[in-house]
């Protein structure tokens, strides 16, 4: 049969691949995962300070939002929907930015559909900052530390 020894050596070439590939991603047997490549351990440690921070960001911002939420008052259901449509206009911005890289097809109207996205998103995003803006201005909290020192007295040294 003269297929047989292509057969044979697609096989053999697949099977070299993909155990070069699992040997690669896997530790020798014996060895753990901190004697690993320095390379693997430091990607490692990058990508738990990174989650670390990003989890310590999303906290701090759920705090903030909580707090503005409070002060709100009668805005707050303004505010939960200006926070939606926020999140949606930002989702669908990510859904067409993903649509135009795994479809390959870089043309004018995909890159057209992710701007006017990125657009919507951007509007929204202002509308939804202007309002926590307005409601920490109408309850004494200054968000602007520019703003703050600029309204702060003149201090003992003269003025500005």
């Amino acid at each position: 049969m003269k297929t047989e020894p292509h057969l044979l050596f697609a096989v053999a070439g697949l099977l070299s691949l993909f155990s070069s590939v699992a040997i690669a991603g896997a530790p020798l047997a014996g060895q753990k995962i901190d004697d690993a490549a320095p390379g693997m351990t430091q990607s490692l440690a990058l990508e738990k300070m990174i989650q670390k921070n990003t989890e310590q960001k999303l906290a701090a911002e759920a705090k903030k939002y909580a707090q503005i939420v409070a002060l709100a008052g009668r805005q707050q259901d303004e505010l939960a929907k200006r926070r939606d449509e926020t999140a949606n206009a930002y989702r669908l911005w990510q859904d067409s930015k993903s649509a135009v890289e795994l479809s390959g097809n870089t043309n004018a109207d995909g890159f057209k559909a992710v701007e006017i996205a990125a657009q919507a998103y951007s509007k929204a995003n202002k509308v939804f900052i202007g309002l926590q803006k307005d409601i920490l201005a109408k309850n004494g909290v200054v968000s602007d530390p520019v703003a703050a020192f600029n309204a702060a007295p003149p201090t003992a040294a003269g003025s500005r």
